[in-house]
């Protein structure tokens, strides 16, 4: 088992363990860690050249800890491999490493060979003052995120529970990371607040495509494993109806659509596709005019047909970057509503070469139904504020 100051070593560079970040006992452990081959260049060292015991293990990482503060980096192990869960995992590090996108985890290193069992021999250079490194089990190297589940942000501090506009923005940049993955052929199939991180400037991360099953590729069925969270789960992925071929990209924003209500009712974890339902139904207690916009994209992923469904991520990230800008609540006066204007009366706003640079960038004009306030949104975000 891996232990304090350890050294590991991947494919790319060697590792040194700090502390675990998690509850010992499920099928991995994770570790905060230091880039040991980085510090080994700022020294003006080689790993062959040092010698490694109980002692200078806890040198080099107070060293490190003094050079490069907060470790950057989390260990994920996967305990007890088997053959199941040792291609379950590699397929994970192969999906993580190729996938390229701020709101998905980065993966710099890995090591997904099985250990080698103890000999019970004592190697060579160990009667030295050498030690000899304990069997590490197969390992990928992450991003380390501070920062909070968005099981924590929206079920115990609450922040999304009747934003309707922050939630909204929030799922639009999920979906948008769901898109890449879904673009490289990869499925997610058990997103739910656990396997999202929220950065502590708001960011979302994706984490966790243990599951995940690649389109024309290898596919992992759950067999054996734990599955996707019920509340959170299609129906076309229930363990005893799913089926090869359920699989699809509307099996991701059914999940999304779950999601949603989640964060906006507070943390409410949504039977079913119950949200019209009067004990389900949000809007019986919101005055927002949102709300209306929130309900139609519910009813466009929660369907339990899949052909019904919203089919792809662009089809779905279109409906609610619309629904993301109009219906705001005004920013200037906070009493009245953003409605959009029409083409003419964007470009009778902006004439000449300022109105064409403005529309290279596809914006649209939303003035406030109260005071006037205008402003131009492109893609939930804004380009420019202007008073009237």
């Amino acid at each position: 088992m891996p232990e304090a100051t350890q050294l590991i070593q991947g494919i790319n560079n060697w590792w040194i363990l700090k502390e675990q970040l998690d509850e010992e006992g499920g099928e991995s452990d994770v570790w905060s860690s230091y880039d040991f081959s980085e510090y080994l260049r700022k020294a003006g060292l080689k790993m062959e050249t040092i010698r490694v015991n109980p002692m200078t293990r806890s040198r080099f990482l107070n060293e490190c800890e003094f050079l490069f503060k907060k470790p950057q980096y989390a260990v994920k192990f996967l305990n007890n491999p088997t053959p199941d869960s040792l291609s379950r995992f590699g397929s994970e590090t192969q999906t993580l490493m190729n996938l390229d996108d701020p709101h998905i985890i980065r993966v710099f290193d890995y090591k997904t060979e099985m250990p080698a069992p103890e000999s019970g021999e004592e190697e060579e250079g160990e009667e030295d003052g050498e030690e000899k490194q304990p069997p590490y089990p197969p390992f990928y190297v992450m991003e380390l995120i501070e920062g909070h589940t968005l099981k924590t942000k929206a079920e115990f501090e609450k922040v999304f529970e009747g934003n309707e506009h922050e939630a909204l923005a929030l799922i639009v940049e999920i979906a948008s990371a769901l898109n890449t993955a879904h673009k490289a052929g990869i499925i997610h199939r058990d997103l739910k607040p656990e396997n999202i991180l929220i950065k502590d400037d708001g960011t979302p991360i994706i984490i966790d495509f243990g599951i995940c099953h690649v389109i024309d590729g290898r596919r992992h069925n759950l067999t054996g494993i734990e599955a996707p969270t019920e509340f959170f789960m299609p129906p076309e992925l229930s363990v005893m109806q799913i089926k090869e071929g359920d699989v699809c990209g509307a099996s991701d924003i059914y999940s999304l659509g779950k999601l949603l209500y989640y964060l906006i009712s507070g943390g409410k974890q949504l039977p079913h596709d119950w949200h019209h339902r009067e004990e389900w139904d949000l809007r019986k207690t919101s005055k927002s005019k949102q709300m209306d916009s929130v309900y139609k994209i519910l009813d466009k992923t929660l369907t339990p047909s899949v052909v019904e469904r919203v089919q792809t991520i662009d089809q779905l990230l279109n409906t609610m970057k619309d629904d993301l800008v109009g219906g705001t609540q005004c920013t200037f006066c906070k009493d009245g509503y953003y409605q959009e204007l029409d083409d003419e009366a964007t470009s009778t706003m902006w004439p000449g070469s300022r109105s064409q640079e403005l529309l290279e960038f596809h914006p649209r004009l939303f003035v406030c139904d109260v005071c006037g306030n205008l402003q131009y949104f492109s893609e939930s975000k804004i380009l420019d504020k202007h008073k009237a």
